[in-house]
């Protein structure tokens, strides 16, 4: 083998590295591509349920405010009406939002401080079994009393 075989062979040689740095390079801006595609499609809707739940939380906490505000009971008593009804909700199938506001209807109509709770679970259970019940809010109740005159 001559110096001008090995000078011929070096310059291929270099000419594949070339080639294969182009290819390298091509495949990382597709892998970086599939990446992104693949980060979109994921984070966007991961960030989308992030959104929904923070406005759930929000509105079951203003939800808890109105007692306080509009019924007059204590911060501290709504607080632990409000842990009650996130660990309860899971068990009869209902929303943290609606039971609050089943709550505070509850509590407006006047029932006792240590009933409300369970008036509003028991309705629950009891929308749980039969659809056609429901929990006790404002706008279940307004076609009853409108019925009644």
């Amino acid at each position: 083998m001559g110096v001008a075989d090995a000078t011929r062979q070096l310059a291929t040689f270099q000419s594949g590295l070339k080639q294969l740095g182009a290819n390298l390079g091509q495949i990382g801006q597709q892998m970086a591509q599939v990446g992104s595609r693949m980060s979109m499609g994921l984070t966007a809707p991961l960030l989308g349920i992030g959104v929904a739940a923070g406005k759930m939380s929000m509105d079951f906490r203003q939800s808890m405010q109105t007692i306080v505000g509009l019924v007059g009971k204590s911060q501290e008593q709504v607080d632990v009406w409000a842990k009650q009804l996130m660990d309860i909700g899971p068990q009869i199938s209902r929303g943290p939002k609606e039971l609050a506001e089943a709550l505070y209807f509850v509590t407006s109509a006047g029932v006792a401080t240590k009933d409300a709770l369970d008036v509003v679970v028991q309705s629950g259970k009891a929308a749980a079994a039969n659809p056609r019940w429901s929990i006790p809010s404002p706008d279940t109740a307004r076609p009853r009393t409108e019925a009644c005159g």
